[in-house]
């Protein structure tokens, strides 16, 4: 059985080469509590297409109209989700999904938004590696889940420091989304190397 759901579209189209990509996010109807599943459909159209880099997930995006540019994609507050692996809907369509826990915010009115990048130059911006973004396509929302405020998060970072046993090498292994390209990408995999 699958939930009645709200989708909301959004076309633009590429400042260098004219094709256009229509995004389309989609999330339960009603009130959202707990945990919830959004998806979103990019579909790229016209001639000179280029490809989908990845496909981005947003809260709250600022702006009338909300507009995601290199440097708001930054703030932990607006960014969910990198998605750089969807599914083939169809030919030149992808469809890129995550669970949403809408705990983590307080109740009221709120922006659920996608975008996606693609890998032709942004004009606006030429040397961020991250390409041109789309606008987004945002649907509005209540949470509801008893709570004003969101409940605080008890886990922050703590770098810890080890030393090996005598004459033990001492092994460092990492995870994470050092192939993103970003520059912070880059500055912690610099860290490693």
């Amino acid at each position: 059985m699958s939930l009645a759901a709200t989708s909301v579209c959004q076309t633009s189209t590429s400042p260098l080469f004219g094709y256009s990509v229509t995004v389309c996010v989609t999330v339960p109807d009603g009130n959202l509590s707990g945990v919830v599943p959004v998806s979103a459909t990019v579909e790229v159209t016209g001639s000179n297409k280029r490809q989908i880099q990845r496909g981005i997930f947003v809260m709250d995006p600022a702006g009338t109209p909300p507009l995601v540019s290199h440097d708001n994609l930054k703030d932990p507050k607006q960014y969910l989700l990198s998605d750089f692996e969807a599914e083939d809907t169809a030919p030149n369509q992808k469809t890129y999904r995550m669970t949403l826990d809408t705990r983590r915010w307080g109740d009221g009115p709120h922006k659920i938004g996608a975008l996606a990048f693609m890998t032709d130059v942004d004009p606006a911006c030429p040397t961020c590696p991250e390409g041109w973004p789309s606008l987004p396509a945002t649907v509005s929302k209540t949470f509801a889940n008893g709570f004003a405020t969101p409940p605080p998060n008890p886990r922050s970072f703590v770098p810890k420091t080890y030393e090996p046993p005598a004459g033990q090498p001492l092994v460092v292994a990492a995870v994470g989304d050092g192939a993103a390209g970003e520059t912070s990408s880059k500055a912690v995999v610099s860290l490693v190397a």
